[in-house]
């Protein structure tokens, strides 16, 4: 038998509060391991109910914040702050419910996703749907990525988000690139496959577009005149020139 427990070294007796629970918050799995990992920090979810918290002479008033997809939870008095200012770690707390109690499971929205990390990222843009924050989309990625950020965004398909400040790995690829079209998220994709396929067999094509891309830095900056002149002539070092 395993049972999660927060131990003292040499505690000679122990003196616990009487704690009511106000409000019962579910949170998903992944969201309540990063709550429990870092408690002081601030949180929406400690925020819009610290307000439903009462206050009396006879116990301590608390939120009891529950994992999704477990059995434990925390106490969390936070005195009218944004975080867990007090905190309790309670084992099998959800098996302490009663059935009048009711549970907020506003916060269990789809978690973020997570792109394979092992692939290499050759563009990244901007999602915008209305009402909802941005999300960061890195690509080349995997139908089930794709699925999971449609979801996260509660869209159909991509044609309903806005695609916005989107950057390629070496920026001269981006510019041979017209978007008179609008290109769809999946046709950046394939793009982006394509591209991962190059630069893992032959990245010389895209050190190349690299190479045209610090040139045309370099002509634009001459044009302005921000160079120096070099201190030999037929040497220019990039850190003497100002690049």
């Amino acid at each position: 038998m395993i049972i999660q427990a927060e131990l003292r070294r040499k505690q000679s007796e122990y003196e616990g509060d009487a704690c009511v629970v106000d409000k019962v918050i579910e949170l998903p799995a992944q969201r309540f391991r990063q709550f429990s990992r870092a408690l002081l920090m601030d949180y929406d979810f400690i925020a819009e109910n610290k307000n439903a918290i009462r206050h009396d002479e006879d116990a301590r008033h608390c939120l009891l914040i529950l994992d999704a997809e477990g059995t434990d939870g925390f106490l969390v008095d936070p005195q009218g702050y944004n975080y867990a200012r007090y905190s309790a770690f309670v084992p099998n707390a959800r098996s302490l419910l009663t059935p009048d109690i009711g549970i907020d499971r506003s916060y269990l929205s789809p978690a973020e996703p997570w792109r394979d990390e092992s692939r290499d990222e050759m563009l990244r843009m901007m999602l915008r749907v209305d009402g909802k924050p941005g999300y960061t989309l890195v690509l080349p990625a995997d139908e089930e990525y794709l699925d999971a950020v449609k979801a996260y965004l509660d869209i159909d398909v991509f044609a309903d988000a806005m695609l916005c400040d989107i950057r390629f790995k070496v920026p001269y690829i981006g510019e041979l690139i017209r978007d008179t079209d609008c290109p769809a998220v999946e046709d950046y994709n394939d793009f982006a496959e394509a591209l991962e396929d190059i630069w893992q067999k032959d990245g010389m094509l895209l050190t190349y577009a690299a190479v045209l891309e610090a040139e045309k830095r370099f002509k634009k900056a001459a044009r302005a005149g921000r160079f120096q002149k070099p201190c030999r002539a037929e040497t220019v070092h990039p850190t003497r020139c100002g690049i």
